[in-house]
């Protein structure tokens, strides 16, 4: 559909307010924004709202719309404050123009926290390998006699720690990501599944596995949030990691169920009613779960359940690496459960919250 020039100057205009209004939520700095739409030059909008970003640091995931209405730069759009979302609101009917794929709504900002935390947790699992010249028994179940088994296991190793650099630095970042899922993923494909079909009432099996799947989804969450060719694709990869996540975590839930005695004992003697916690926590895994699946209070449920798994590495597993610090399970104990930590905030992070939509804001329309 062929569009005037000046409509598609003032759609680039009306986007950008879009995404100041997603990413800072300035009503005041979006207003003037906003007033400039009709007069000024697209490029100018456009640096504003880099300017406005670039201040308030933004830590919101912009929607991605396949379409938005717009008419002509005469059309008429009012910015409206309510509790606790903007809405523009269009007093025109209008064609049809396609969101551009390179719009700048569609650049992830992450929480850099949990880059960092999970790149710690690879880069001593990458290390492990050197120290003990072999694959992570929990997480890399290599059958015996694999021939050079030392050697791949110093190339895998060198892998996660240069994979693990990237994540943390940005650097070939997405490559990086793609990396560690393959890796986790294959590994529960075939090495951990065909452990836990000869075991199936072993629960350190099923631990394991839910473990390394729990790692690699939500790595292939961080994957699929990365910039990448088609956007579409991105979305349905970064919905399949979620879900895995949500899955592993109603194992660990059942787990916390069946195996509550076993459970209480590592629980630290300092935290009375060790019962409690284990069901406790075993509830919290369900609700997380559902609330992922459900897609209800997604990012507080998941921040909380990040706090959960920090609490764990501080007061369980540093206690017990600085105790037993030739112990290998330990440091691999400590490292899952900061990995679970970060990867809990970057599942966060992969939900949208509070936003402004196109679609929401034609149903918002008045005359």
């Amino acid at each position: 559909m062929q569009l005037a020039a000046d409509g598609k100057q003032f759609s680039t205009n009306v986007m950008n307010v879009i995404n100041v209004i997603n990413e800072c939520g300035d009503v005041e700095m979006c207003r003037e924004l906003l007033f400039r739409t009709e007069s000024a030059e697209a490029d100018e909008v456009r640096n504003l709202t880099e300017s406005i970003a670039s201040r308030t640091r933004p830590n919101f995931h912009i929607s991605k719309f396949s379409h938005f209405h717009i008419h002509s730069s005469r059309s008429l759009f009012q910015l409206v404050p309510t509790c606790t979302t903007y809405k523009i609101r269009s007093l025109t009917s209008s064609p049809i123009l396609p969101w551009p794929k390179n719009s700048p709504s569609m650049e992830n900002q992450f929480i850099k926290p949990a880059r960092i935390l999970m790149a710690i947790a690879l880069i001593v699992f990458g290390v492990q390998h050197f120290i003990y010249r072999d694959f992570l028994p929990k997480l890399e179940p290599l059958p015996a006699g694999v021939p050079g088994r030392t050697a791949l296991a110093y190339i895998f190793g060198s892998i996660i720690i240069l994979s693990a650099l990237g994540i943390a630095t940005g650097i070939m970042d997405r490559l990086a990501a793609v990396v560690i899922a393959t890796i986790c993923l294959t590994s529960v494909v075939f090495f951990h599944l065909p452990l836990l079909a000869n075991n199936l009432h072993d629960p350190d099996k099923w631990a394991c596995i839910c473990e390394e799947l729990a790692i690699g989804s939500t790595i292939l969450v961080l994957a699929g949030m990365l910039p990448g060719k088609t956007e579409d694709k991105n979305a349905k990869v970064v919905r399949a990691g979620q879900i895995f996540f949500s899955i592993t975590l109603i194992i660990f839930g059942i787990q916390h169920f069946m195996y509550a005695e076993f459970i209480a004992t590592l629980i630290p003697g300092w935290i009375p009613f060790h019962i409690f916690w284990a069901y406790f926590v075993g509830v919290v895994f369900f609700s997380v779960a559902a609330s992922i699946i459900f897609k209800r209070k997604t990012q507080l449920a998941l921040t909380l359940l990040a706090a959960m798994f920090l609490f764990w590495v501080v007061f369980l597993h540093i206690p017990r690496v600085i105790d037993k610090p030739d112990n290998m399970d330990g440091w691999t104990s400590a490292a899952v459960a900061l990995a679970m930590c970060a990867g809990s905030l970057v599942v966060a992070r992969s939900v949208p919250g509070e936003q402004v939509t196109v679609h929401a804001l034609q149903r918002q329309s008045f005359h």
